[in-house]
């Protein structure tokens, strides 16, 4: 019997990776050589003749594994020529081989292949098939991942969540080295006891030691009445142990035991104790901060950076431990800076680094830079500054781990001719575990809303309050210290994990008071208007958005304020049934809904949310019974968006609309358009296409009045 955790991360994609030897075979090593011949075509965008040299590498050295990586190549070149059906079908052939290693990396390409043409159920069919064909496989995780992500694209929310939460359940529960702690996330477990049948009240105990002194017990709950699989979570935190307090503290080099006794009888009768052992590890986080304390994309020169890391795992010792982090400039500067944690056991390393303009003195303390200004611009000097941390240690499914780098890049500014100084915030310095104490609010509300989730609801409420009462002691403790409008922040949205909408609003109301011109203040004020439209007080969420989009401008949360406010409209115009507003009709015109869609488009053509504003308009005249606006927005939205998820949905919508206008061959048209182009509606464009030849055959008309 064996216990699997499960950890929630960030997930990379899991690739190949090939080393070069010595001892190479011969015939290996000629392959290589003339696949990196077709590499080079590839480069240069000569698709056919990469093609050619692809398929010579596989005629010539059919038992090589290079053969593999040209059939791969050679795939990747036919999907560049818009030749996907024969990418296809030579991935295809790979599958078809069922080699462990190759055909599940086939079948996913296969998916990637159908998903970008957005043939999302051959798609779905081809990562599927990874999983039932290929269990134990580490492309199962990217399966799941990428069934998730399609179904996040394609709207369908709940399915996604479902298939996103499968990750790490098959290949790295099954890994020891891939299973890992990580402190502040809540550690998952799962157990198989296949003689076990299951009832509501069926649990089991799981013991938890860790080497710093932490020992927890936990029940472990069926997944599924009647099933064999059980689960349980369990909060972990940065810090010294309390035995059987219920969460798991640790140190950044704990060791962590689980241990369970299994029913399980095999070739010996009796109950058997199965342990499993696993390390710390964690996803760093990197922010940059200037001397304000606001966190950066660009700083002007004379100013202070602050970097701070958040990195459990480099938590080693009973002291103050210590990380580096290397910053270097295009104009030649290279600085190793030495980040100390803020505390014992807080997983947060800081440190301050001055810039000065003038040359560039490697390993000076300081970030030099005598870059011009760039053309064109007011301020924006020829420069910007590379800071790098090396994750050594990290959560990720991949086969093959190791460090990873993680990056920001700062661009660097001249002083403003109107401000020729930038002096350094003389707010009073807070206590340095202030920032470590709203990292463990912001854990605790991440572990609030994992309960949530879990359907564990007295827990969930229980930690939101604990998260409450520690950041209501921060801001009365340290009411000027820069990080209270974090602080604030977060308590607002552990009033919102409650339900507590009142106290939201007044937390919210004195933070944007208190720092109205910073990006966190608009953002709150977004959260402000989004509790607004929650209660139905539209003028409030219209006054608000109205705001940001005004103050905010040519920003992308002043974007995403237009877009609400065109919903708003939409929420308006519908008033609940049952409401005032029902009764006496709405305030709010069918023309002016409209005109918020149309004027979001016009403004954001290029906008991620453009093609939804289109959908939403095409929506809004259909229910109105404005077909020709439906059609107008079908025609608009496959000329603009021809690539978007959302144009299909689009085009059926005009496609009804048609049919609704009785120009049946103008419906014809569209569904065809569909079953030709967009693989997630092209289903139910073909029924309906079926339905109208049956009823009319040859038989078309296209008269403009509307259906009796």
């Amino acid at each position: 019997m064996k216990l699997f955790p499960l950890l929630l991360m960030i997930l990379l994609p899991i690739c190949a990776v090939f080393a070069a030897d010595d001892n190479i075979d011969p015939q290996e090593r000629d392959a290589q050589n003339l696949f990196l011949q077709g590499e080079a075509s590839m480069k240069v965008a000569e698709y056919e003749s990469a093609i050619s040299v692809f398929n010579n590498v596989v005629k010539r050295f059919p038992e090589t594994e290079t053969r593999y990586q040209a059939q791969f190549r050679m795939a990747d070149a036919l999907t560049s020529l818009k030749k996907e059906a024969d990418a296809v079908t030579l991935l295809q052939s790979v599958a078809k081989e069922e080699n462990g290693e190759w055909s599940p990396r086939a079948l996913s390409k296969i998916g990637d292949i159908y998903s970008g043409i957005q043939k999302y159920s051959d798609a779905f069919k081809a990562y599927r098939a990874i999983i039932t064909d290929f269990p134990e496989n580490p492309m199962v995780d990217h399966a799941y991942f990428a069934i998730g992500v399609t179904h996040f694209k394609l709207g369908h929310f709940a399915q996604a969540a479902e298939e996103l939460e499968k990750v790490g359940t098959a290949f790295a529960a099954n890994k020891p080295q891939l299973q890992k702690v990580s402190p502040g996330e809540p550690l998952y477990i799962k157990m198989i006891e296949p003689n076990s049948v299951s009832t509501l009240k069926t649990s089991y105990k799981v013991y938890i030691k860790t080497t710093s002194g932490d020992a927890e017990e936990v029940n472990l709950r069926p997944d599924a009445v009647g099933g064999d699989r059980f689960i349980a979570s369990v909060p972990t935190v940065m810090g010294d142990a309390k035995p059987g307090d219920g969460t798991l503290q640790l140190h950044g080099a704990d060791k962590v035991n689980l241990t369970y006794k299994s029913r399980y009888i095999g070739d010996a009768a009796g109950i058997v104790d199965k342990s499993n052992d696993m390390d710390i590890a964690s996803s760093a986080r990197m922010i940059v901060r200037n001397s304000n304390n606001d966190e950066i994309r660009g700083i002007i020169v004379s100013d202070t950076l602050n970097i701070e890391v958040y990195d459990p795992d480099q938590d080693t010792t009973d002291a103050q431990d210590t990380v580096n982090v290397i910053m270097k400039t295009k104009s030649g500067d290279s600085e190793t800076v030495a980040l100390k944690e803020t505390g014992i056991h807080t997983g947060l390393f800081t440190a301050k680094v001055p810039t000065l303009k003038g040359l560039s003195v490697p390993d000076s303390g300081k970030i030099e830079t005598d870059a011009s200004l760039v053309e064109g611009t007011a301020n924006q000097l020829n420069d910007q500054l590379t800071i790098t941390y090396k994750d050594e240690k990290n959560i990720t499914v991949q086969a093959v781990l190791g460090p990873k780098d993680i990056v920001a890049k700062i661009i660097l500014y001249a002083i403003s001719k109107v401000n020729t100084s930038a002096v350094e915030s003389e707010l009073k310095k807070s206590d340095m575990t202030l920032t470590a104490d709203l990292y463990r609010a912001r854990s605790l509300n991440e572990m609030a809303t994992t309960y949530r989730d879990l359907g564990q609801d007295q827990k969930s409420v229980d930690t939101f309050k604990k998260s409450i009462i520690l950041l209501q002691n921060l801001i009365k403790k340290f009411p000027n210290a820069p990080e209270i409008e974090d602080a604030m922040y977060s308590l607002f949205q552990s009033y919102v994990g409650l339900d507590q909408y009142d106290s939201a609003i007044g937390i919210i109301t004195q933070m944007t008071r208190k720092y109205p011109d910073s990006p966190k203040g608009q953002q709150a004020l977004f959260d402000l208007a989004a509790i607004h439209l929650k209660r139905e007080e539209y003028d409030q969420a219209m006054a608000i958005y109205q705001n940001v989009a005004n103050r905010a401008r040519g920003t992308a949360i002043a974007e995403q304020a237009q877009f609400e406010i065109c919903k708003a409209y939409m929420a308006m115009y519908k008033p609940k049934t049952g409401s005032l507003s029902s009764l006496t009709g709405s305030s709010v015109k069918a023309e002016q809904v409209s005109a918020s869609l149309e004027e979001f488009v016009r403004s954001y053509p290029n906008s991620e949310r453009a093609p939804d504003a289109m959908f939403q308009l095409a929506r809004f005249r259909y229910e109105t019974e404005d077909y020709r606006g439906v059609i107008d927005a079908g025609k608009r939205t496959q000329l603009q968006y021809p690539d978007s998820v959302i144009t299909g949905r689009v085009l059926l919508m005009a496609a009804q609309a048609s049919q609704k206008l009785k120009d049946i061959t103008g419906a014809m048209d569209i569904l065809r358009s569909i079953i030709a182009n967009y693989g997630s509606e092209s289903d139910d464009a073909e029924k309906m296409l079926a339905d109208l030849n049956r009823k009319y055959g040859n038989k078309t008309t296209t008269t403009t009045g509307k259906e009796n």
